[in-house]
């Protein structure tokens, strides 16, 4: 982005530092796309890995500009392939938190991560 203009020398390290400050590990971010430059999903990688070494759990929606997005399938085979623990795409499903339900603290239900389930699931 710095070829831009020199406003964004260093945003990388600006924005790790502003999220750091902002959000904790039990936080949700809602990320509305454009988080990557890559054309597909595996070059995309490390975007995802930055993504992922910040703390809260991250909801990620597409943007006009993530032409690396694909099938929802294709998505979480990537998202495991990569160990992408704290990120889920929102793609033709919903996610639903209930504001002060403790079990979103472990969000487990039968063994399963109620965050990355497919379809409509709390969290």
């Amino acid at each position: 982005m710095d070829i831009f203009d020199r406003v964004w020398e260093n945003y990388m390290d600006r924005i790790r530092e502003n999220w750091i400050k902002a959000v904790n590990d039990d936080d949700l971010v809602l990320i509305p796309g454009d988080i990557s430059w890559a054309t597909y999903i595996e070059n995309s990688a490390p975007d995802f890995l930055y993504l992922e070494a910040l703390p809260g759990k991250k909801i990620i929606s597409k943007g006009n500009h993530d032409y690396w997005w694909t099938t929802h399938s294709k998505l979480n085979k990537f998202k495991e392939s990569l160990s992408l623990n704290s990120i889920a795409f929102l793609h033709n499903n919903a996610f639903l938190r209930q504001p002060g339900d403790s079990r979103n603290k472990r969000m487990e239900e039968s063994g399963r991560r109620r965050f990355f389930s497919r379809g409509r699931k709390n969290i």
